[in-house]
C-alpha cells in the first residue's frame, strides 16, 4: 500500500499561514523578485515590474512587521503606529492661532505688511495665496519663494484696484476723486 499524505484543506492552510507569521520583508522580497521576472522588454512587462518595485520600496518602511498587522497600521489602528516613519505627524500650524481663525477677512494693509515682512516664509505666502486670493495651491508651490509673494502681491494690488472701483462706482458720480 502506498503512503499517501493527506493535502490539508483551505481552512487548515490559512490557520499555518497566520502562525507562520509571514512578515512584509517576505512580501516585498517576493515582489521584487516577480519584478526581476517581468524586466525583460519582449517576454515580460516592464512597466509592471516598475510598479512592482514600487511597491516593494513602499513597503521596505515596514519589514520588521507581520502582514497582518500591516493592514491594521494602514488603516491607523496599530498600536505600534508611532514606530513607523510613515505615520504622518500632526501638521503645524501656518500662522499664529489668532491671525489663522481671521486670515481670510484680515484687511489689505495687514496682508501687505505679512507679505513684505523677513519672516515670512513660503509655506505662510502659500497659504495665504491659497485662502485670501483663492491661488492654487500647487501654482505657487512649484515657484521659488520671491515669485511666489510676488504672485500673492500681484492678486493683492489686483484686489485693491477692485476696492478703489468699488468706492468709486458707490460714489455714484458725487464728488469724484478720479
Amino acid at each position: 500500500m502506498k503512503n499517501r499524505q493527506v493535502k490539508p484543506n483551505r481552512r487548515e492552510q490559512y490557520a499555518q499561514f497566520r502562525e507562520a507569521e509571514l512578515m512584509v520583508s517576505d512580501v516585498a522580497q517576493y515582489l521584487s523578485g516577480l519584478a526581476s521576472l517581468n524586466d525583460h522588454y519582449k517576454a515580460g512587462n516592464p512597466c509592471l515590474s516598475e510598479g512592482l518595485r514600487i511597491v516593494a520600496r513602499v513597503l521596505q518602511p515596514y519589514s520588521s512587521l507581520p502582514i497582518l498587522e500591516l493592514t491594521e497600521v494602514m488603516k491607523g489602528n496599530s498600536p505600534s503606529l508611532e514606530a513607523h516613519p510613515l505615520t504622518r505627524a500632526p501638521v503645524k500650524p501656518v500662522f499664529p492661532p489668532d491671525l489663522d481663525a481671521k486670515l481670510e477677512t484680515i484687511g489689505l494693509d495687514e496682508i501687505d505688511e505679512i507679505l513684505l515682512r523677513d519672516g515670512c516664509t513660503k509655506r505662510q505666502i502659500v497659504e495665504l495665496g491659497l485662502r485670501r486670493f483663492g491661488i492654487s495651491r500647487s501654482r505657487l508651490e512649484h515657484l521659488n519663494k520671491r515669485d511666489a509673494q510676488d504672485t500673492v502681491l500681484a492678486a493683492l494690488e489686483h484686489e485693491k484696484s477692485l476696492d478703489v472701483i468699488a468706492r468709486e462706482a458707490n460714489k455714484s458720480g458725487k464728488s469724484r476723486t478720479s
